[in-house]
């Protein structure tokens, strides 16, 4: 298609901040509140959308102080009145009560977009395009609609709504939130869905031995009986659980360490080789099932047989890529977008769009709007403005 160059890594010095974007949405007043980590903010003004500044993570009054004042500027900036608030669906992000309490105080509607689903938005308004599109949305974490972590996620984006049209394969993580700073957590939660308690003899493997064995059965424990041990469909946590298999990162010393070794590795191999297996299967109406499961046991084998890291990062990626547009052959839709943190990875970005476009789907990604959690207040503000437009939008 002529756009492999990936421009982002180079062009995203947070650029110019309110961010206009053109055509994103039409109906001004729609004020989002974004996400909790990466945080921005968006306004509809009547022609297109405006992002404010980087403001972070949400997580000290400062910051919390600034993402309040940055949502103040911008209506003051730009004179609108706010007609709708949105938020994410996370109950217990900052951004989102901060959403309830303003829409409460002024008798404002609120709408609550799903995470990954505002990831896909974004993308779709970012590059302004129209349903039907399949967003392949991976990521860390997300609020699930169904409760769960999500971050391995196909989207249907329709005229009419959108839904879960596949994931990867689920697994618990020990520890909850522990498993995002301790890869070595996720690998043991990936080896328990797969070989129950004989993980707790799996010695050989870093992630196993980096726990002592009194740790082990604690963590298995959790696993077992379901408790302090979340299920995730992950992407992110599946890329942190391959590198501590591969010894790359077991305790990550900044965000995304493990995923980035990964990466690295990936890059360096001498050739992409093959891919491993991750079958996809129907489940119930239509939601399509990728399994790690197959890869792993490869993962397994090759590392046993004294592959290289830097090949088996690499037909890990490609297995992935393979499977994307295995999944986007049997929805059939011809339009995808390549969304969620995880897009950041651009061996992973490249391998996909190669697989996908040579199945003859027409691939997006992000250029302007970063695809992890900084993009999620466009999406936000892309789907209010749909469900007002089509008057779906709850009253005040």
């Amino acid at each position: 298609s002529g756009r492999w160059m990936i421009p982002w890594r180079s062009s995203w010095g947070r650029g110019y901040a309110p961010a206009a974007m053109a055509g994103a949405a039409t109906l001004p007043g729609i004020l989002a509140a974004g996400g909790h980590l990466k945080s921005t903010l968006a306004l509809t003004r009547g022609e297109g959308a405006v992002l404010s500044q980087h403001i972070g993570d949400l997580d000290s009054p400062l910051a919390r102080d600034a993402h309040a004042a940055a949502g103040a500027d911008l209506l003051r900036l730009y004179g609108v009145r706010p007609r709708l608030l949105a938020c994410d669906l996370h109950p217990d992000y900052h951004s989102t009560r901060w959403a309830e309490q303003l829409a409460a105080e002024n008798r404002l509607p609120l709408v609550r977009v799903q995470h990954h689903l505002a990831h896909v938005a974004a993308a779709m308004a970012e590059h302004g395009l129209s349903p039907p599109v399949l967003g392949i949305a991976w990521d860390g974490t997300g609020y699930g609609s169904d409760g769960t972590i999500w971050g391995g996620e196909f989207l249907l984006v329709t005229n009419d709504n959108w839904q879960r049209a596949g994931r990867l394969r689920s697994f618990r993580l020990p520890g909850g939130a522990a498993a995002v700073r301790e890869p070595r957590r996720a690998a043991l939660g990936m080896l328990f869905e797969l070989y129950g308690e004989a993980t707790l003899d799996m010695d050989h493997l870093p992630p196993v031995a980096a726990f002592p064995r009194p740790a082990r059965r604690t963590l298995l424990k959790l696993l077992a009986q379901g408790m302090n041990a979340p299920i995730t469909s992950s992407a992110g946590r599946l890329f942190d659980g391959v590198a501590a298999l591969l010894g790359l990162c077991q305790v990550a010393g900044y965000e995304g360490e493990a995923a980035c070794r990964l990466e690295w590795r990936a890059d360096g191999a001498a050739t992409a080789g093959h891919g491993y297996d991750f079958p996809v299967t129907v489940q119930g109406a239509a939601e399509r099932l990728v399994d790690w499961g197959p890869a792993l046991r490869q993962i397994l084998a090759d590392l046993a047989a004294g592959a290289s890291v830097a090949d088996i990062a690499a037909a890990f990626h490609a297995g992935l890529a393979g499977a994307m547009a295995a999944v986007a052959a049997g929805v059939g839709v011809n339009t995808v977008v390549l969304t969620g943190g995880c897009f950041q990875n651009a061996v992973l970005t490249r391998m996909a769009a190669a697989a996908l476009e040579a199945a003859g789907h027409r691939v997006y990604w992000h250029e302007r709007v970063p695809p992890g959690d900084g993009g999620l207040a466009l999406g936000q503000v892309a789907w209010a403005a749909r469900l007002l437009a089509k008057g779906d939008a709850p009253c005040a």
